[in-house]
């Protein structure tokens, strides 16, 4: 028997995870032009003449530049209207042109994550970079600012260019609310401006290029800038006389950008594989051996998750979705120890530091992370990147009534729960309740909670078929499991799944231990807020719809629906002979599989 921890509250869950099918790689070209900006979730791209969306294709929307994190709040600026903001809802919101100037002048070139400030400049040469809110309009940053590329989630911190260096050259600077404008320093060496064309959501992390003694004559190096850690290069493809970096990723780890070698070729980096050319990694990494970016190619922005990235090349602007994150493993994909793979050390990690700062984990580079404490995320990332056939995973977890919430997507796996003190049933019934959308049928599976999104898949075309059930263990009617999925449980132990809808006992089929089961606690009007005992639509009520359930998908020759279990396990164990008082009940399994149809029958007839 596992050793069970002493908890006010309880979360222990062990999953067999399959591994779910990732899509395909594709590179979409977008159109003409180039590409300019990139919602957080990859799913918008502001391109020449408009912006982009798998569902709509380029839709126009004239001198459009920036794009909110959500893909809802656009900005931009017309030579008739000046400086705009635009949602689908409200349509164009034009800024109004800045004080003293034309609206011809003013050029939009970045929006905040939140959509709720404008950063650009003006045509007329100057410090004349500015940001707009709809509270305070139009505010110049003031000396050293000449244009503002990019404003982080809350608009509070700019970057950009503006000024002049020791050279005399434009340099780099970081605006923010609080502090004003400070510039960045440079890589040393050469006559070239500096840029800083891309933050972080906080603002923490600015990428950009710089004049750099690593270079030949000192030409433009990509840099990536922290405040803790100071200016770092980048470096350049190889035989390459130059590198910009346009963009980096939500947790600051990878950035992309462009490199001369003769002509242009799009890079990304990062602080393990360092630069590389783009192209090449879209053949080799990611199976895309048809893609050719060009001789004039830059990647310009990349999305939060990192399977996302927007850029241009001599066929236009294109965007690419990878099948997997670039660059190092994800910390909020699971891999705590970056040793490579998800795994129990990995949620060690995470349960040993809930609450705690996620630098606290094994990344050498994890201190320029903007993350907080470990939390729910950080656990999820363990179960949903969980590999196949790596066996059911053990959570052990304790935390002050509240603070933490079960909320999981199974798709087609299972889950234990082992608890300690009073059961836990009753929450987690509530739980599924909430995921399925409500008792009774129809219901969508897409709600808050412990859901299914296979379920959900799966009932669209043959309704109520498939479920997530679940079971006291020490309750089951016809006795306990010893080993579910693989996996030890005892008495004390909430078992959870996906499967087929009149699964009562969990093992994957609906066969005649469900009617032996649904006969025995058949009892219209009585309260039996059970899945194992029956209760299959969730009303609280083992009752004639249960039944008419059994009845439609009884099939004891079907293929269980089980996730796979590790290399020389059971996948469930054997379940023990009925209980005595079961054997007893079995004059009511009178309720035979025909009297179950002919209730079904009956019922359709009536609906009918």
């Amino acid at each position: 028997m596992r050793h069970k921890p002493d908890i006010t509250y309880f979360l222990f869950i062990a999953l067999s995870l399959a591994a779910a099918t990732a899509p395909a790689s594709e590179f979409i070209t977008i159109g003409s032009g180039s590409a300019f900006d990139l919602s957080a979730d990859g799913s918008v791209v502001v391109a020449s003449g408009g912006y982009w969306t798998r569902e709509h294709g380029l839709v126009p929307l004239p001198g459009a530049t920036a794009v909110s994190d959500d893909g809802s709040v656009f900005a931009g600026s017309t030579m008739e209207g000046g400086p705009y903001r635009w949602t689908a809802e409200t349509g164009f919101e034009p800024l109004g042109p800045p004080p003293g100037f034309p609206f011809a002048s003013a050029v939009a070139r970045s929006v905040s994550g939140d959509g709720n400030v404008v950063g650009g400049d003006l045509t007329e040469p100057g410090d004349n970079a500015w940001i707009w809110t709809e509270e305070d309009g139009y505010r110049w940053l003031g000396p050293g600012a000449r244009t503002v590329n990019a404003l982080s989630t809350d608009g509070r911190v700019a970057v950009g260019n503006g000024g002049s260096n020791s050279s005399g050259f434009s340099s780099a600077f970081r605006w923010t609310h609080e502090n004003g404008l400070v510039r960045l320093p440079t890589l040393g060496g050469g006559v070239f401006p500096s840029v800083a064309f891309d933050l972080s959501p906080n603002g923490s992390v600015v990428v950009g290029d710089s004049p750099s003694a690593a270079l030949p004559e000192g030409r433009r190096e990509a840099f990536r800038w922290t405040a803790e850690g100071g200016i770092k290069g980048l470096g350049a493809l190889p035989s390459a006389s130059s590198s910009q970096a346009f963009g980096v990723s939500a947790d600051s780890l990878v950035a992309v950008g462009t490199s001369r070698v003769g002509g242009f070729r799009a890079f990304v980096w990062d602080e393990v594989h360092g630069i590389r050319d783009f192209e090449k990694v879209l053949r080799e990494n990611y199976g895309l051996t048809h893609v050719t970016l060009g001789s004039d190619a830059r990647a310009s922005r990349i999305s939060a998750d990192r399977r996302t990235i927007a850029g241009s090349g001599s066929g236009g602007a294109w965007v690419a979705y990878l099948d997997h994150p670039i660059g190092p493993p994800l910390p909020e994909f699971g891999d705590y120890n970056a040793d490579g793979k998800v795994g129990q050390p990995d949620l060690n990690l995470a349960l040993g530091k809930w609450g705690k700062d996620l630098p606290d984990f094994a990344y050498p580079w994890i201190n320029d992370l903007p993350v907080g404490a470990v939390g729910q995320s950080e656990l999820s990332a363990v179960v949903l990147n969980w590999p196949a056939n790596a066996g059911p995973l053990d959570l052990s977890l304790g935390v002050s009534n509240g603070a933490l919430t079960a909320n999981y997507d199974l798709k087609t796996n299972a889950a234990i729960i082992d608890y300690s003190g009073s059961s836990p049933a009753a929450t987690v019934r509530q739980q599924i309740l909430s995921g399925r959308g409500g008792a009774g049928f129809g219901k969508p599976w897409n709600g808050p909670g412990i859901t299914s999104s296979t379920a959900a898949t799966a009932n669209a075309t043959e309704p109520e078929s498939r479920s997530v059930g679940y079971a006291e263990n020490g309750a089951m009617p016809l006795g306990p499991y010893t080993t579910f999925r693989g996996q030890p449980v005892d008495n004390t132990s909430i078992l959870m799944a996906f499967t087929r809808t009149g699964d009562a006992n969990l093992d994957g089929i609906v066969n005649d231990d469900d009617v032996t089961i649904v006969g025995a606690t058949y009892a219209p009007g009585v309260a039996q807020p059970s899945w194992s005992l029956g209760d299959f639509d969730y009303n609280g009520f083992v009752d004639d719809d249960d039944v008419t359930l059994l009845g439609v998908f009884y099939d004891p020759s079907a293929q269980p629906l089980i996730a796979a279990a590790p290399a020389g396990t059971a996948a469930v164990a054997a379940v023990p002979e009925p209980a005595s008082w079961m054997l007893l009940a079995s004059s009511l399994v009178a309720l035979s599989l025909f009297a179950i149809r002919r209730c079904y029958l009956s019922r359709s007839e009536r609906a009918t």
